[in-house]
């Protein structure tokens, strides 16, 4: 059953919440990420991953499989959801910029040596990447 993959369960997660983080990008590129907003966004998604997690300990009666299998798809969301919002960024740089939640970045820029806004918000994003793993 696919649900006991939780690699492919993630991957598949990560390309449907990345896809969807994609067209609001496109629909409603300015919305802000309230608290709301984020819960309904992400909520879901962790939801997914408890229900992955819970299904593997009940099967084999040990909580160690459900805390490897919660990692497993949460690691792969992530890599895949992650990727998708570094495109997203980069498809959509213009318009985000000017949202009020990418002002302290935008100010950032402005302090910076970099010539290319697309160059720093790149490398800024492969950063916080790095720091997720």
């Amino acid at each position: 059953m696919l649900i006991d993959r939780p690699w492919i369960v993630g991957l598949g997660l990560g390309v449907l919440f990345g896809s969807a983080n994609l067209v609001l990008a496109w629909l409603r590129p300015l919305d802000d990420d309230t608290p709301g907003a984020l819960l309904r966004f992400y909520g879901p998604m962790f939801l997914a991953w408890a229900a992955v997690a819970f299904r593997a300990a009940r099967r084999t009666g040990r909580l160690q499989s459900g805390v490897t299998a919660g990692t497993a798809v949460a690691c792969a969301t992530f890599t895949t959801f992650s990727l998708l919002v570094l495109l997203r960024v980069e498809l959509f740089l213009d318009v985000l910029s000017a949202r009020a939640d990418w002002q302290r970045l935008v100010m950032r820029f402005r302090q910076s040596d970099f010539e290319s806004l697309r160059a720093f918000v790149t490398l800024d994003y492969i950063k916080d990447l790095r720091v997720m793993m």
